[in-house]
């Protein structure tokens, strides 16, 4: 009598013959090709046809504007920092302001946009413009329009509000027998021509300190800066002169 337990394990040739057939069997079995799952399927063509449909529209036709049209004339419109029309603004002291402050020439935002009567019509340009003129803290708000007229020329529209730029401040302290003045006055957009002028002067117990700075963001109407200061100190003077042509639009090759 077999005192073994459990099921006696196959001779070797049945278990070598055994191998064979599932071998077999798999290799004759017909392939089985993995399938995306119906919603994945549908979630990445959303992606796709999405990648494929551009984020901004810069092309002419997305503003009604047909390619190759040709800039016929540049309207620039500056408004005052208030606007008397407008619900809530129509008070005198607003009025007053407005009277005060020099609204910035159209000479000076016009020289800033990056194309002419004259130019072909680039939306890209358009908005590049836009953000040029939104750098500037003396300007408030800045719209350009594009309309296309009847003789086929685009008419563009710009408009600007403006800020008011003119600060100042005055102090006076006494400590220990001795005095401390200090006087600013500064306006980021001198008489409206987009020029910064300020002047300070701190007078201290150890220090007295006068100076003069002048910044021209556009000088002569070019892509040029220049920043000039003079300061007239009790331990010293010190003179300052910058010249330089910023990248200031994507389109320039060289600063």
């Amino acid at each position: 009598m077999d005192s073994s337990r459990g099921l006696r394990r196959p001779p070797a040739p049945d278990r070598l013959l055994l191998v064979a057939s599932i071998l077999a069997a798999a290799l004759c079995a017909a392939p089985v090709q993995a399938q995306p799952s119906p919603g994945l399927y549908r979630w990445l063509s959303a992606r796709s046809e999405g990648a494929r449909q551009p984020v901004l529209a810069s092309g002419p036709e997305a503003q009604g504007i047909p390619p190759g049209s040709v800039i016929g004339d540049v309207r620039v419109v500056a408004k005052d920092i208030f606007d008397a029309d407008a619900p809530g603004e129509d008070r005198k002291l607003f009025r007053f302001a407005n009277r005060l402050h020099r609204t910035t020439r159209e000479g000076v935002i016009a020289s800033q946009l990056l194309f002419k009567p004259g130019d072909v019509f680039n939306p890209e340009l358009i908005a590049e413009s836009a953000r040029i003129l939104r750098t500037h803290d003396y300007l408030y708000d800045v719209d350009i329009h594009p309309v296309l007229r009847d003789d086929g020329k685009v008419e563009v529209d710009v408009t600007t509000r403006d800020v008011w730029t003119l600060q100042g401040g005055a102090s006076f302290g006494r400590a220990g027998g001795r005095n401390s003045t200090s006087f600013s006055l500064s306006d980021s957009n001198f008489l409206g021509t987009g020029k910064e002028i300020e002047l300070d002067r701190i007078g201290t117990i150890d220090r007295t300190s006068n100076l003069v700075r002048y910044t021209d963001p556009n000088l002569l109407g070019s892509r040029v800066r220049l920043l000039a200061s003079y300061a007239d100190n009790s331990d010293g003077g010190r003179q300052r002169l910058e010249v330089e042509r910023p990248f200031y639009s994507l389109d320039t090759r060289w600063a």
